[in-house]
């Protein structure tokens, strides 16, 4: 028995560590941390309060006067992008409505293009003037215009804003002949300028001895401000005026006086009227011109 307890190999006993003084201290120094932190924290002074109040508000100052510059640079710059992005406001939006390169000679055969459109070449806008001034020449005959203006757009405005425009003009027109008990009839033709802008020539027939301040009114209501009366005087020579509107003249025909012709696409009609200037139709006016001319011709 003794043999086999000297053969069991019993693990060595290792003695314990010393410690020292240094890990002492660190441990005592822990343990006094300890209690510390679970000790409750005294309240800070009446002094300590206000300063910290007083730090509290700098702080509160410095970034309201930080933030309040931005937002008024945000505002503004909001403003001018909702401004900007106003098609009326940008003269680049609209699109051009008159033919830069306009064709000079139809491309139909010569007894097939005097109905065309005056939009689709210079010989068929010759032509449209020179009909249109027959029917106007018979009509004033028995129903002559009293008065001529000439009604102009500051600015370049886009095809909707032409529409509403007319479709005002006549409403307000008939409004006022009604409410005054006047008449008020008009004849247009409008036209374009090299700077995209648009204008009408009107001829007028009515029993008002002075139109002009009338017309000047009706035309700022019906464009909202963006439209101008050029001018508005009495007619003279009925022939001459209704010529130069329509543009049946030898200088537009040799090419001396510069005629814009309207894009097809844009689909505005070259001339209208308002308020019943047409006692009757121009298919009838045409025809009474022709028989007209045909028998003065036979004589």
């Amino acid at each position: 028995m003794k043999r086999l307890h000297s053969l069991i190999r019993r693990p060595p006993v290792r003695p314990k560590p010393v410690a020292d003084e240094s890990s002492c201290r660190s441990a005592t120094a822990t343990g006094r941390s300890h209690e510390r932190s679970k000790r409750p924290s005294p309240g800070p002074s009446s002094d300590d309060t206000g300063m910290i109040q007083g730090q509290v508000h700098l702080a509160e100052e410095n970034a309201s006067s930080r933030t309040e510059p931005q937002t008024s640079t945000r505002d503004s710059d909001s403003g001018e992008n909702s401004s900007r992005s106003l098609p009326s406001e940008n003269i680049h939006d609209v699109p051009c409505f008159y033919q830069a390169r306009p064709r000079q000679k139809s491309r139909y055969k010569a007894m097939n293009h005097t109905n065309r459109s005056p939009t689709e070449s210079l010989e068929s806008r010759s032509n449209w003037a020179r009909k249109e001034r027959c029917i106007l020449d018979t009509l004033h005959c028995t129903h002559p215009p009293t008065h001529e203006a000439v009604v102009k757009f500051l600015r370049p405005v886009p095809k909707e804003a032409l529409q509403q425009f007319q479709r005002r003009m006549r409403q307000n027109l008939a409004y006022w002949s009604k409410c005054k008990g006047a008449e008020f009839a008009v004849y247009f033709v409008r036209e374009a300028e090299r700077n995209n802008c648009v204008h009408y020539h009107f001829l007028i027939r009515t029993s008002e001895p002075y139109p002009r301040n009338v017309l000047q009114g009706l035309v700022a209501k019906s464009s909202g401000g963006h439209a101008v009366l050029q001018h508005c005087e009495a007619i003279d020579s009925v022939a001459a005026i209704t010529r130069y509107v329509v543009k049946d003249m030898e200088t537009v025909k040799t090419g001396e006086r510069d005629v814009l012709l309207f894009k097809s696409n844009v689909r505005l009609h070259l001339s209208g009227s308002w308020n019943g200037y047409f006692q009757r139709s121009k298919a009838e006016l045409w025809a009474e011109w022709k028989q007209s001319t045909y028998r003065s011709s036979a004589r």
